[in-house]
């Protein structure tokens, strides 16, 4: 990326330096993996184990320099692998009820090279969501949605963030208007949307980024969905 490969050093403040690096070499990966998937009464499941490898891994590498400024500059870190499995689906619990869940389950392992003097690291990382959807009489329906990831460790780096989720409400009219209404979060007024830690020698780091709310923001949605052209058979999955 631009600022990756970009040298000039920017003072985010008077401690703290960043710079890319134009000696960067190019990131190699290999990705291999095995699905399997099953449809069953209007069911759907997939599962995948998966194996990936990242030859120099681009990363932000951070130090305290010889006049006692925090320093992070990109990097080439080392090899990463990870493995794991990944479940998602499909499920109608009801005939009313819908639920679409995700589950991301891996192991990470950091081996550094000669330009990070940190120690290797392995951790487990998950990522998760689920979505599901009910559908009242009269065009009426809900849905939630929920996004949660933890462990994402590589080398010095750890991000995380809180479960972010939606609740909506909506109601459909003749097909092709729209309106509802959709709460983020709800009866919680502060929310890290990104936050990272960062383990060094001789130091450690937290950064967190924060959005405050009133307790239950509100969003109305107004769509209206149309179509020209040639009608085609449609697809039933």
């Amino acid at each position: 990326g631009l600022y990756e490969l970009n040298p000039t050093e920017n003072f985010s403040d008077p401690l703290k330096l960043i710079a890319g690096n134009p000696k960067l070499e190019q990131e190699i990966s290999h990705y291999l993996a095995a699905d399997f998937s099953s449809a069953f009464q209007g069911n759907f499941i997939s599962t995948r184990v998966f194996w990936q490898q990242f030859n120099n891994f681009i990363q932000p590498f951070s130090f305290i320099n010889d006049e006692g400024i925090f320093t992070t500059q990109t990097q080439n870190m080392g090899n990463v692998s990870q493995y794991g499995v990944q479940v998602k689906g499909s499920l109608k619990l009801h005939k009313m009820l819908t639920v679409n869940p995700y589950l991301k389950v891996f192991n990470i392992r950091s081996r550094t090279n000669r330009f990070a003097p940190e120690e290797d690291s392995e951790n487990i990382a998950f990522e998760s969501g689920l979505s599901a959807l009910i559908a009242f009489k009269n065009n009426w329906s809900a849905s939630f949605q929920v996004q949660y990831n933890r462990g994402l460790k590589y080398f010095q780096n750890e991000t995380y963030n809180d479960a972010l989720y939606f609740v909506s409400f909506e109601k459909s009219i003749k097909d092709r208007l729209k309106i509802g209404v959709t709460s983020a979060v709800p009866f919680k007024k502060s929310v890290t949307y990104q936050a990272t830690d960062i383990s060094g020698q001789n130091f450690q780091s937290h950064w967190e980024g924060n959005i405050q709310t009133n307790g239950f923001p509100v969003w109305l949605k107004l769509s209206y969905r149309f179509s020209s052209g040639k009608k085609v058979n449609i697809i039933h999955r």
